[in-house]
């Protein structure tokens, strides 16, 4: 049996791209599958390894297997991150509700107060903790609203906050009071949603004149009542 010499690094115990498209697409199943086979190819090969004597002919190209076959997997789940209809995310509270839809066709993602019981006070705001970290496909951005519930029951509003693709810190949530009572938000209510748009990547282009159009430079009001 090996018992000297580097052991290449296990895959991660965590949840990794596999388990997070493990809820499915079809039109990524093929690449679940293959990423699947991977993971199995890699402790197939890490078995080998062990039996054979360090420094061997075979003991090398296994290892050499090995770190391809890692290589290939660690680019896998890149792309499947990237490219599947999942929103892979954080916790930074392990007794934060998991993130999920009200409904089966909910088109935001609840959000919760990971910070204490609070009182928004009327007529004033609160900057509320979500608890998590996220990492939103490329081409695509976070939009947080507040519940519809929220707002139409209580009066609260949300600041028209942002999320970009690349942004990996806590996010946070700004609600406004607009009624004349106060609101209490309890540890775990939820308070907001996530809405994942897509959006169009313009390059800024400086011109000496822009395209006429019939409404030209009319404003607020300008197309009727």
């Amino acid at each position: 049996m090996n018992s000297s010499g580097p052991v290449p690094s296990p895959p991660s115990s965590g949840m990794n791209a596999a388990s997070v498209v493990g809820n499915g697409a079809s039109d990524h199943s093929y690449a679940s599958h293959k990423l699947a086979s991977l993971h199995s190819d890699l402790k197939a090969q890490k078995s080998r390894w062990a039996l054979l004597d360090s420094g061997s002919p075979r003991a090398t190209l296994t290892a050499e297997l090995i770190r391809e076959t890692q290589d290939r997997i660690s680019e896998l789940e890149s792309e499947l991150i990237l490219t599947t209809k999942t929103l892979p995310y954080l916790k930074l509270d392990p007794n934060l509700p998991d993130l999920k839809r009200g409904s089966l066709h909910a088109a935001g993602i609840d959000l919760y107060n990971a910070g204490p019981d609070l009182w928004i006070v009327a007529h004033s705001s609160q900057v509320i903790p979500a608890g998590i970290k996220v990492a939103i496909p490329e081409g695509y951005y976070g939009h947080v609203a507040v519940r519809s519930g929220l707002g139409f029951n209580k009066g609260l509003a949300s600041h028209i906050g942002v999320v970009d693709a690349d942004f990996r810190g806590k996010v946070r949530i700004k609600l406004f009071n607009h009624s004349n009572v106060d609101v209490e938000i309890k540890q775990y209510d939820r308070v907001a949603q996530l809405v994942i748009l897509p959006y169009l990547h313009c390059h800024p282009v400086e011109v000496e004149e822009l395209p006429e159009t019939e409404r030209g430079e009319g404003g607020y009001g300008s197309t009727g009542s």
